[in-house]
């Protein structure tokens, strides 16, 4: 069912009689509600509650960054001076052009942006959203996530997914069409579908309420269908154990099916990554 914020609900007319004179009335429309507000990064915009959070959260990360504490130990680099997309520190030629600097007094609005996000995913709470921070960097790191922007893929993927135009407020649009997919030949490149292989697998849902299951579905007919997780409902709490992660090993050559079914009339997003080894061992 969908949801609009403003619908005229057009009832059927009701007639009225009143010597000898008929009078229809008018349909009725339902008013968007006053306290609905857009979000918005303009600091102009935060009511002070919000403004008070984003102070408070710059200064726990100034902090953090000043005692070389923001990352593990074992994995920090001498110096910090909190760049997101920063490799290494004193790399300055290494360093993305694109980069947004964590450490408040060398950013501005594109740091308040960020941080932002870490506080409306966290319903403002400071501490939780530094943690998810925090997190959030160490992933980054210990994923090597910056070097995906090196990576190169065959023209035959160009279609699954691709950049065009900008939405009202002028962000980019990335369309992602699976559709490509159902190409066996081109599955398996991708996938790693091979037997022997194991896939690995992470995911989360923002605010959850939706059913989940995973399926292995062999390629030769003559075999059943293998299933992985049965279907469940997660729930918001599911979201504080953090994020789904599971493993599968191929013994035949086939696919893992990921089903999400969103059963709210509420928009959902989806965060996943994946990986597949030929080995079984990790």
């Amino acid at each position: 069912m969908a949801v609009e914020d403003s619908i005229a609900q057009e009832q059927p007319s009701k007639v009225a009689q009143e010597n000898g004179k008929v009078f229809l009335s008018e349909p009725t429309a339902v008013e968007k509600s006053s306290s609905y507000r857009e979000e918005s990064d303009f600091l102009s915009d935060l009511n002070d509650f919000e403004k008070k959070a984003l102070f408070e959260l710059k200064s726990q990360l100034e902090e953090a960054i000043l005692g070389n504490c923001l990352l593990k130990k074992e994995d920090q680099p001498e110096k910090n001076d909190g760049n997101v997309m920063k490799a290494e520190k004193g790399d300055e030629e290494a360093q993305p052009e694109d980069a947004v600097p964590l450490f408040p007094s060398k950013g501005g609005e594109a740091t308040d942006v960020i941080l932002l996000k870490f506080l409306r995913a966290r319903e403002f709470k400071v501490n939780d959203a530094f943690e998810m921070l925090k997190n959030t960097l160490q992933w980054r790191k210990d994923g090597n996530i910056d070097s995906v922007l090196e990576e190169e893929f065959g023209a035959e993927l160009g279609s699954a997914a691709y950049m065009n135009g900008i939405d009202k407020e002028g962000h980019p649009v990335c369309y992602n069409i699976y559709g490509v997919f159902a190409d066996e030949e081109l599955y398996k490149k991708t996938f790693g579908t091979g037997v022997g292989s194991t896939s690995i697998w992470e995911l989360s849902v923002l605010n959850w309420e939706v059913n989940y299951k995973v399926e292995f579905v062999p390629f030769d007919q003559g075999s059943y269908t293998i299933i992985v997780q049965k279907s469940k409902k997660m729930v918001s709490q599911s979201l504080e154990a953090g994020p789904i992660r599971n493993t599968f090993i191929n013994n035949e050559s086939g696919k893992l099916v990921l089903t999400i079914d969103n059963t709210s009339s509420k928009k959902k997003r989806l965060l996943y990554r994946y990986k597949t080894k030929k080995s079984s061992s990790f």
